[in-house]
């Protein structure tokens, strides 16, 4: 978030890509796809767009157009939703759009989805928003946020060494994260 370029760019013939419980928010272009790739979009939260949401197109001459397939979206506050250029497709169902632009699926809703606080980044979805179980299967429309957060380390302890530094130590305790950010405070 909060950059001018693409959130996600997909381009040069890239097949059967996934784009899941995504939220971007206060970019030039949210998603782009183009040069013949295709990619499917699910629950998916695409936000204060300076340019556009979606954008499906064609850059470089013979490659075709974007394609894309997407499903239980929320695209509001956006310069401008969607823009489906040259060869280029778009089913695009039970999804929430501040435009009028429902011609390009089923079960599309033109309406407010109730973000909690989306002037301070928080784009969860208040109790009563429209866009609750109103998706596929009953699901919820949009990125799911808060995402769960790993489980905490476990056993974390510190020993001081001679030279003045600190080896820490801990057991991981859950498989769903990439690392640790660790903080130091110089007071108590």
């Amino acid at each position: 978030h909060d950059f001018t370029d693409k959130g996600i760019s997909i381009g040069a013939v890239n097949r059967e890509i996934t784009v899941r419980d995504t939220l971007i928010y206060r970019v030039g272009t949210g998603i782009a796809v183009k040069d013949g790739s295709y990619a499917l979009l699910e629950n998916n939260t695409l936000a204060e767009a300076t340019v556009v949401g979606l954008h499906l197109y064609e850059k470089n001459a013979g490659l075709g157009g974007g394609r894309v397939n997407a499903s239980n979206l929320i695209l509001w506050n956006n310069q401008r939703d969607v823009l489906v250029e040259n060869d280029s497709t778009l089913e695009l169902t039970s999804s929430i759009l501040q435009e009028s632009i429902l011609n390009h699926g089923e079960s599309n809703l033109a309406v407010s989805p109730d973000f909690v606080h989306p002037d301070l980044g928080d784009f969860q979805l208040k109790p009563d928003s429209p866009a609750r179980s109103a998706g596929l299967a009953g699901e919820d429309l949009g990125a799911r946020i808060p995402a769960d957060p790993p489980d905490a380390p476990v056993g974390f302890s510190a020993e001081f060494i001679d030279d003045g530094g600190v080896v820490l130590y801990w057991v991981d305790a859950s498989d769903d994260e990439i690392g640790f950010e660790l903080e130091r405070a110089t007071s108590e």
